[in-house]
């Protein structure tokens, strides 16, 4: 019998008003969050760990499918800070390789970046892949939903508008994917340049966090009604 909705992002706080009073379990490493119809876990930032979370949950789960969820950034003007996107199409920046997603609300292009994108970046993204949206992690998750044959979903809310002066972060994400804030702080009291966007960008990361977990719960409901005993957690 297939499982739980397997759910893979990238900072806990993404995802934090959608597992309020889900059961927390610490294995593997990994902080997972549980209900009785869907498992998330925070995998830290970039393609490979989010590949290595979603192994991870196929090798615990017998899953239903696999979800890219999180927050991106816009590579068109026309979408907003908290704006939700179902891509149909995901690109690995790094191989070019894309892969389809399965929802039926799908449209546009998602790019898995390998670096967090500057305005500059933003625009050659575009223009490279014409892609709506730059994330770090759904392709990661998708190369595994493919290898293992499992539907795969993506589903990604705005945090920061094509303009928007990205402060540069890349340096302080180490190559396990997590985000070293105590070191960026220290930075960033040296940098007043910095504390206007690093606020702003916290301040919109919560708003987009809000509609992005609207739009999972939506899912998690709509795979339970079309899906009936597809969603019974393992024993």
């Amino acid at each position: 019998m297939a499982g739980r909705v397997a759910i893979i992002c990238a900072m806990p706080q993404e995802i934090k008003p959608l597992v309020r009073g889900w059961r927390k379990v610490r294995e593997r490493g990994l902080t997972f969050f549980e209900s009785e119809r869907a498992v998330a876990v925070a995998s830290g930032i970039g393609s490979a760990p989010a590949a290595m979370a979603a192994m991870t949950l196929v090798a615990r789960e017998q899953a239903s499918c696999l979800v890219s969820a999180g927050l991106a950034g816009a590579l068109r003007r026309d979408l907003h800070v908290s704006d939700v996107l179902w891509p149909r199409t995901v690109i690995n920046e790094a191989t070019g390789k894309r892969f389809v997603t399965q929802s039926s609300e799908a449209q546009g292009v998602l790019v898995s970046g390998r670096t967090i994108a500057s305005e500059g970046r933003k625009r050659e993204l575009r223009e490279q892949f014409g892609a709506d949206a730059i994330d770090m992690e759904s392709a990661g998750v998708a190369s595994i939903a493919d290898s293992c044959g499992l539907p795969f979903y993506a589903v990604k809310a705005i945090s920061d508008e094509v303009d928007f002066p990205m402060p540069p972060m890349n340096e302080f994400v180490d190559a396990e994917g997590k985000f070293h804030t105590a070191s960026f702080a220290m930075r960033m009291l040296l940098r007043p340049a910095w504390w206007g966007p690093t606020i702003t960008l916290a301040r919109n990361g919560h708003a987009a966090s809000v509609e992005l977990c609207k739009a999972l719960e939506h899912q998690i409901e709509q795979f339970a009604k079309f899906k009936p005993g597809a969603l019974t957690p393992q024993s």
